[in-house]
């Protein structure tokens, strides 16, 4: 029986809103007093007691994507075709797509310009490739993990393994799964040959269930009648432990798979750099599988094009060594033949070195029937070009080289022409992508008919070795070549080229090529085909139609999603947005998906935010270099605004001043989604941080202040023990308020040449009117001043809250915490007094005017070094190399009555235990996760996958603690288990992040309960 939910995400808490603080008030020119209560905390990093702190076309003419090249095809039996998988196959009008992120889609193609999402179904692995037939789709997936537990390890452990997943989409709008299987260690390469899938996988000696040792597993399915079952297994395992053993390559025919790969074996005395080709005999229809012949060749394989079996003889191109070096001294590539009998039999017929006029590197192989061509490069310069003879097998002949600029990864033959796909790096600024053109009429004298370099920068193609040829598309037929590709863009001297990624289009002819135009593609492009007079790109994010009529000029004409990762989200009446942005060109977009059918990716409508923060060059630095950090932006809503918050930095890249540091401003933009399927932006103003110069003893930077609290307060200092809640932007009405966070590091020489550090952090709270959505006007900036450290905001009726502390007026290892307050319901925002609190804020309740906060009390122990003092601590300590102390931190929550500016103390609840991992809060709850915390003494993993699991020192877990307006606080419901981060809570529900998943508890009973 499957385990539930093996792979995760985190999501974004929904923010609380708190009921209003009474206070006096102050106009931003006066003097705001602070309103001491007497409470103080010890520091919670422990610094104060250690006094460092403080301080102020259709496709049919080309070959299906997923068909072997014809030299793999063996035998002319057509019942015993040998196909390959891939990540998109077409079936008539439905094309079959897997997505690393969003698993296998099916979609309708009928008319190209409105393609339709038919079906989809979620993996919990990574797809790798499948096979389509019959109704059925079996996928194979890496990655597939899942929390196991059993009586050896009670609490849980994560494994991975790789799977094969049997699906039935003979009804794509119900796709249902018929069986999985798990395979050891991560897949290879894979064929089916008839009614049988041939499936190889790597085991790198660390995976779970896996041998001992590096080693390739053979496993083979029967995929008779529609129906999938496990027949036959074959293990070849490295030979001791100092065997360098990589993962495989894998030549097929349909009676023999040749399985090899680099081997280097590192003892004395031994021969290094060769590979041995493993041979097994798959003639058994049912799938049955023979070990076959061992075939040592000189030296390694490093991908399958390098063996071929032509009309009964096994061919090889090696190379022993690296092409610089090796232990014998022949650097040259070899040419070997072996005549093959059966699976068993393969005996050597010739051998011929490659005659190069200096050492170089075997770039890459390609066979065409009776021909060989070998590419090498210099420091990938330069490729000569050879040609091989192999008509007759006994007398294998180099027969001509050429010399060509730049280097060639992989070979299409088309009879008396090589279409070459590789890099022009003879360009100055990175690597630009090319394809070249050969005339191999006169194998002695090969030419370079033409060559197209395309990319700017250092350029990418979606797969490596081993399957590059199912993504570049050589198409006889429409006289045309497709390369899906991204580059990084560079600076050109003079110029800047953006980053790009899509398809390349290429006009293709026997004597001639023509670069044509680019068809963008979001994400990494990984395929192209031609289907229904369109041309269909694809990659994990999205397939999309192009109109080619002008090849010059491709045309969209219609995207479809199949997965919509995000780095924010926020939910609106109707729909889900998210931003998301592309590595390679930095473009992001905010995508509106409906709510009632969120899990289909289907976005309704999506805005480039290019607008509001253009995407700079990845490697153009010539000057400043600005660059948008949207993982760290938020998005807000009201009615039919969507606000989003973006933190940007701009590096100066000159070299003038080292300590100028970089510059730090944040972008408020608001967007339409009135109309969903049109979503647009309507304004956006810039909000400058302060960003002090740095000097060479005190560095300063700055920063918005994130969700939950801060982790920056300490120079080197333990802001573990800090336990906080709140948010990094919050909206009062129609005003926007975040916090910007100024550290100030200074670095102090004492008269013995040692160094001190101390920390200073000063606040400004930004207040942002969005009244008019078309013109957000930034209003007055609230200085909040000098701290250790500062916490997030909280929203209190029209007031914003945030926690600091500041060193002790009575004691230099003492710390106050400070509540600051900010009234946002004038015209422009005024600062109320500050209340000292027992601790750091966490929430306050307006019910029953009631605060809880958290104190701190740090003590020193007696340990030599951070294990000792992580032992002595209970997992919680801090060693400080500098002052050799050890501190412990421990926590409690504290109840206070609030009246007025004044806080009076009601209960202190010290928890069980202090393994305290995250907090959320709920009306009148507040839930904690506890972390487990383990002795790692006795911990052990072997090669074998023998587990000892650590012992248990104390359990994790979740407390939902209540009664805050009661005014006594108590655990009213709590479970012990895995349960490492609180996301977000309403009412009695939890939902918490576990290394098993999303997890949805309802903590109304005393044990919660698993929604």
């Amino acid at each position: 029986m499957r385990k539930l939910n093996r792979r995760t995400q985190r999501f974004a808490a929904s923010g609380i809103l708190f009921a209003a603080l009474a206070g006096c008030s102050a106009g931003m020119g006066e003097t705001v007093d602070d309103v001491d209560n007497g409470f103080e905390s010890d520091d919670p990093s422990g610094d104060r007691g250690n006094q460092r702190g403080g301080g102020a076309v259709n496709d049919s003419a080309s070959a299906d994507a997923g068909a072997s090249p014809a030299s793999e095809q063996g035998s002319k039996d057509a019942a015993r075709v040998v196909e390959e998988a891939d990540i998109v196959k077409q079936d008539g009008n439905r094309l079959y797509a897997l997505s690393r992120y969003g698993g296998l889609a099916v979609v309708d193609i009928t008319n190209p310009d409105q393609l339709k999402l038919i079906g989809r179904k979620r993996t919990e692995g990574i797809p790798f490739e499948m096979y389509v037939r019959d109704g059925r789709a079996y996928v194979m997936m890496n990655n597939f993990g899942r929390y196991v537990r059993d009586s050896a390890s009670p609490y849980g452990r994560w494994v991975e393994s790789s799977e094969i997943l049997a699906l039935d989409i003979s009804n794509p709008t119900t796709i249902s799964e018929i069986a999985h299987f798990d395979v050891p260690g991560s897949i290879s390469d894979s064929r089916t040959v008839g009614d049988v899938l041939y499936l190889v996988t790597y085991e790198n000696g660390y995976c779970w269930g896996c041998g001992t040792g590096n080693g390739t597993i053979v496993t083979s399915f029967n995929l008779a009648n529609g129906a999938i079952s496990k027949v036959d297994q074959l293990a070849y395992r490295s030979q001791d432990a100092s065997y360098s053993w990589s993962q495989r390559s894998v030549s097929a025919t349909n009676e023999r798979l040749y399985i090899a790969g680099p081997e280097w074996n590192w003892k004395p005395g031994t021969t290094n750099g060769h590979s041995v080709i493993q041979a097994i005999d798959i003639t058994n229809p049912s799938g049955v599988l023979a070990k076959g012949a061992d075939v040592v060749v000189s030296g390694q394989i490093n991908s399958r094009w390098q063996m071929d079996e032509y009309q009964g003889v096994l061919r090889v191109v090696s190379q022993h060594g690296n092409g610089w070096w090796s232990d014998d001294g022949n650097v040259n590539p070899e040419v070997q033949t072996f005549t093959v009998t059966n699976a068993n039999v393969i005996t050597p017929l010739a051998t011929s070195l490659l005659t190069l006029p200096k050492p170089e590197n075997l770039e890459s192989v390609r066979f065409d029937g009776p021909r060989g061509y070998a590419i090498t490069a210099e420091q990938r310069s330069h490729d000569p070009l050879y040609t091989i003879d192999l008509s007759d097998p006994v007398h294998p002949k180099q027969v001509g080289t050429l010399e060509i600029p730049g280097w060639v990864f992989h070979m299409e033959p088309r009879g008396n022409r090589l279409v070459g796909f590789g890099w022009d790096d003879t360009a100055a600024g990175g690597a630009p992508l090319s394809v070249s053109l050969f005339d191999v009429t006169d194998l002695a004298k090969p030419a370079l008919l033409k060559r197209v370099s395309f990319g700017s920068g250092f350029s990418s193609l979606a797969e490596d070795q081993d399957r590059i040829h199912k993504s570049v598309r050589v198409l006889d037929d429409a006289g045309l070549i497709l390369v899906p590709f991204a580059s990084s863009g560079t600076w050109g001297g003079t110029n800047c080229t953006q980053p790009t990624s899509g398809i390349q289009l290429i006009d293709y002819s026997s004597s001639d090529l023509a670069l044509r135009g680019v068809a963008p593609q979001y994400g990494m492009p990984r395929r192209a085909l031609l289907a229904n007079n369109r041309m269909l790109a694809l990659s994990d994010r999205n397939i999309t139609s192009f109109d080619i009529t002008s090849r010059d000029a491709p045309k969209k004409t219609s995207e479809l999603d199949v997965s919509n990762p995000a780095y924010r989200i926020v939910e609106t009446a109707t729909h889900i947005a998210s931003i998301t942005n592309d590595w390679w060109t930095g473009e992001a977009l905010l995508s509106l998906t409906p709510k009632e059918n969120a899990d289909y990716a289907q976005v309704t409508g999506k805005v480039s935010l290019t607008a509001l923060a253009t995407p700079s060059p990845q490697t153009c630095s010539q000057g400043p270099s600005t660059w948008a950090s949207w993982y760290s932006a938020r998005l807000l809503v009201n009615g039919n605004t969507i606000t989003v918050v973006i933190p940007t930095y701009t590096y100066d890249s000159s070299g003038a001043d080292y300590y100028s540091g970089q510059s730090v401003n944040v972008i408020v933009g608001t967007i339409d989604i009135s109309n969903p399927a049109a979503p647009k932006i309507l304004g956006r103003v810039d909000v400058p941080f302060k960003n002090p110069k740095s000097t060479d003893t005190h560095y300063y930077s700055s920063s918005l202040v994130q969700d939950g609290y801060d982790y920056y307060s300490y120079y080197g200092g333990y802001s573990g023990s800090l336990v906080g809640s709140g948010q990094s932007v919050v909206q009062v009405g129609s005003k926007l308020a975040f916090l910007e966070a100024d550290y100030e590091s200074i670095t102090q020489k004492a008269s013995d040449g040692s160094y001190s550090y101390t920390q200073n952090v000063s606040r400004r709270l930004h207040v942002v009117d969005l009244s008019n959505g078309s013109s957000p006007v930034l209003k007055d900036t609230v200085e909040l001043g000098a701290s250790l450290g500062t916490g997030p905001l909280h929203v209190v009726g029209n007031k914003v809250l945030t926690t600091r502390w500041i060193p002790s007026p009575t004691s230099s290892k003492k710390v106050r915490f400070y509540v600051d307050r900010v009234d946002l319901s004038g015209a422009e925002p005024l600062r109320l007094s500050s209340i000292n609190t027992p601790g750091s804020l966490l929430m306050v309740d307006e019910a029953s005017n009631h605060l809880v906060t958290v104190d701190y009390s740090a003590k020193t122990l007696s340990a030599t070094d951070w294990q000792s003092c992580d032992k002595a601590a209970n997992g919680r300590g801090h060693f400080d190399y500098e002052t050799q102390t050890c501190t412990d931190v421990s926590r409690a929550f504290k109840l206070s009555d609030l009246a007025g500016p004044t806080v009076t103390l009601r209960q202190t609840f010290v928890p069980p235990s202090q393994n305290i991992g995250g907090i959320q809060i709920a009306d009148d709850r507040l839930y904690v996760t506890r972390y487990t915390r383990y002795d790692y003494s006795n911990y052990s993993y072997d090669y074998s996958g023998n587990y000892t699991p650590p012992k248990v020192l104390e359990d994790g877990g979740l407390w939902a603690i209540g009664g805050i307006r009661s005014g006594n606080l108590s655990i009213v419901s709590q479970f012990a288990g895995d349960a490492v981060w609180p996301l977000a809570a309403r009412d009695t529900k939890i939902a918490i992040y576990t290394e098993g998943g999303l997890a949805i508890y309802d903590t109304a009973t005393a044990t919660p309960k698993l929604v």
